[in-house]
């Protein structure tokens, strides 16, 4: 499972491939200015989530070695716990800038067919996983797989409808 960045509509590394797929452009009638403005809340979105995750993993490292202590420090711990929670709620929240950010660029009729496309597509809706992330057990996809994907395999993401 990706995190942060990677996520979708909510997500900058999802938010940079939906603005660089053609059909996806094309569906929606996303300007050059729309496309520039997208990609660049996707690019910040990714370095912050990437550092986001960065400083979370190392303070994983460090509660680790304190539990690790013979005689572990109580309040050492929990403090350290507060700082990695603190890091997963910043985490929420950049998705949630990212996302009314990207949000604010598209016109109310390219919101509309955004969600009119994730509604028909069932599971892969905006739900945990956001808009290009879908588990497995959906049409095509075999259950008991993370991501719904044979190990060692890339599915490819299904494409908007051309009209």
């Amino acid at each position: 499972m990706q995190r942060g960045g990677g996520r979708g509509f909510g997500g900058g590394g999802g938010l940079l491939r939906m603005a660089e797929n053609p059909r996806v452009r094309q569906y929606l009638g996303l300007t050059d200015e729309q496309v520039g403005k997208l990609h660049k809340i996707g690019v910040d979105a990714e370095k912050s989530a990437v550092q986001t995750r960065a400083d979370m993993e190392l303070r994983h490292i460090e509660l680790r070695e304190l539990m690790r202590a013979d005689n572990p420090d109580h309040d050492a711990i929990m403090a350290k716990l507060d700082e990695v929670n603190a890091l997963r709620g910043k985490m929420a929240k950049q998705r949630a800038e990212t996302m009314l950010s990207a949000r604010s660029v598209l016109t109310p009729e390219q919101v509309k067919k955004i969600k009119t496309f994730m509604e028909n597509r069932g599971a892969g809706g905006m739900g945990r996983g956001g808009m290009m992330e879908r588990r497995g057990g959906g049409p095509g996809r075999p259950q008991g797989h993370p991501g719904g994907a044979p190990a060692g395999s890339t599915p490819k993401p299904p494409e908007p409808p051309v009209q």
